[in-house]
């Protein structure tokens, strides 16, 4: 497809499908065409084509892959209805096979962070917001009945029994919900600016956490800008 082609469909698929399983699919097997087969290749650079074998070996063409990672995976994404950041997306794709991800960039407003993390509790997403900006947080309901769980920010109970609590804490509006199934099915909150940390906790399992502390992982980010 080539450099004018990939990055177009990448693109496409990045900000048109609400699930990331087909280009993760792409990122985690071995054989070609697929990022993967470059890995087991031990590629530095990128090929001109997904064979690897050629002499062309610095090409532009498979690039436009760093988007998915912060738009999809972190779920950082601009808003297409206020442009300039002020308001912007949070919307994480939680993929088969993936446990945690974390991503950052800089804004007009300063820096945007999206760190979560899944665990058999349920899952608990970190986020920064910068100054005089605010985001629209959609949080994955993990393709589980609304009934089954309870949603916290910080230690205050935000979500429970298939509605908002009466109060939120300051910083935080409750939005809307979205979708039928799957991926689609989110909880949309309105957030300023300020540092918060969401868990959705599965009922009827163990609340732990393996939370991997900013200054305190075992391995550097993959997702940063």
């Amino acid at each position: 497809m080539g450099s004018s082609g990939l990055p177009i469909l990448l693109k496409f698929i990045t900000e048109n499908y609400p699930g990331g399983e087909i280009v993760a699919a792409h990122l985690n097997k071995t054989t070609q065409p697929s990022y993967g087969h470059f890995l087991k290749r031990d590629e530095t650079t990128w090929p001109e084509y997904w064979s690897v074998d050629v002499p062309s070996r610095i090409h532009t063409c498979y690039t436009g892959i760093a988007s998915y990672f912060m738009k999809r995976l972190a779920g950082i994404r601009p808003d297409p209805e206020h442009p300039g950041f002020q308001t912007f997306l949070i919307e994480p794709v939680i993929v088969s096979g993936l446990g945690f991800a974390a991503g950052e960039t800089q804004s007009p407003y300063g820096r945007i962070s999206s760190r979560w993390e899944l665990s058999d509790s349920g899952l608990e997403l970190v986020v920064t917001i910068p100054p005089n900006s605010q985001a629209m947080l959609s949080l994955p309901m993990l393709d589980t009945p609304v009934s089954e769980f309870t949603i916290r920010e910080g230690g205050t109970t935000i979500w429970q029994n298939d509605t908002p609590a009466s109060s939120l804490p300051d910083g935080i509006t409750f939005s809307h919900r979205t979708g039928e199934q799957g991926a689609d099915r989110r909880i949309v909150w309105q957030v300023r600016s300020g540092s918060y940390r969401f868990s959705l906790n599965l009922l009827g399992r163990p609340q732990q956490s393996k939370w991997i502390p900013e200054q305190e992982a075992g391995e550097p980010d993959l997702l940063k800008d």
